[in-house]
């Protein structure tokens, strides 16, 4: 078997049906198998996978306790009978007939990691953006040359992986963060040789109202503070351990934590929080080794970083005054 499509399913009951009627296709299932991991869904996930199973027959469902989705993610690379995977999300889907040119590409050459271009849609599937210009260079790179130039671009769901990558290197997701795919990416890569970008819009990423750019929650939006603090401690360690043997990619990682502190820079400035939300918020980065600020921002901004530096609460409030 050639490729396993890995969905994570957690409380999806909207889109999981549209998802996996996206990634069946007939004249080609022989060649690929579906495998839905529920990570512990308390809607009705699980009852509309059952349904499609006996329906789709390469369609295979398993059910496991809420672990997070990088656990759900390691559930299906251990479970996956093909020789590439594909880890999409529940509530996104594959664009129409692109499984069979990818599954061909698959069988026609030998490559570690394959990446497409990508559609941003909102929930009714009217995209809003490509991600990929139609110029870009449809050429095999060398893993790490891949890293230095597209390092931003680490959204699992836009590469299909060899699944060997994972299982011989014994490469495992993070259970329970955000980020996880800019945590794992760089590991990835030095465990590969071959990097092939397609110019074949394969998947659709959805903007949904309740993503977490619209959460306003102070736990969860806490919580990716806590995930760039993981993030940034992992690739730390990773590239230190790798820095004899391929400088290159060390110097890569070493440019990924650099834009770390560009994330920290916009989420202070562009999201709202309570004075006292933001005093925690900022103690803890100050603990971390993020604050004071240290992202190089335009001239435009220069005093909007001085003012969080040193004024942090009455810098956000004028902030917030200005944007509403």
């Amino acid at each position: 078997m050639r490729l396993s499509i890995l969905i994570a399913a957690y409380n999806v009951e909207l889109y999981i049906k549209k998802c996996i009627e996206s990634c069946y296709d007939e004249a080609v299932a022989s060649n690929y198998e579906i495998i839905v991991v529920n990570d512990g869904s308390t809607d009705i996930t699980q009852t509309l996978v059952e349904q499609l199973v006996s329906e789709i027959p390469n369609l295979h469902l398993i059910n496991k306790t809420n672990e997070g989705l990088g656990a759900a993610r390691n559930t299906g690379i251990a479970a996956a009978k093909g020789d590439y995977v594909w880890m999409i999300d529940g509530d996104d889907f594959i664009d129409t007939n692109k499984l069979p040119l990818l599954i061909k590409e698959l069988h026609t050459n030998d490559f570690d990691i394959l990446c497409m271009n990508y559609n941003v849609t909102n929930k009714d599937g009217i995209v809003s953006s490509i991600a990929y210009p139609s110029d870009k260079n449809t050429e095999v790179y060398p893993a790490t040359v891949y890293y230095q130039k597209f390092k931003a671009n680490s959204y699992t769901w836009q590469y299909i992986f060899k699944k060997s990558i994972f299982i011989e290197n014994n490469l495992l997701f993070m259970p329970s963060i955000n980020m996880q795919d800019s945590e794992i990416f760089p590991r990835i890569i030095y465990y590969s040789s071959t990097v092939k970008y397609i110019d074949i819009i394969g998947y659709n990423y959805v903007q949904h109202p309740n993503s977490f750019t619209n959460v306003t929650n102070f736990k969860k939006r806490f919580r990716y503070f806590e995930s760039i603090v993981t993030v940034n401690k992992s690739l730390e360690q990773f590239k230190n351990n790798i820095r004899n043997d391929n400088a290159d990619l060390a110097k890569a990682i070493q440019d990924k934590q650099q834009s770390l502190h560009q994330i920290i820079f916009n989420h202070l400035v562009f999201f709202k929080y309570s004075s006292k939300d933001l005093k925690v918020i900022v103690t803890y980065l100050n603990k971390n080794g993020f604050y004071p600020v240290q992202f190089k921002p335009s001239t435009k901004l220069q005093a909007v970083k001085i003012g969080l530096n040193h004024f942090p609460i009455l810098t956000k409030k004028i902030i917030d005054t200005l944007r509403k």
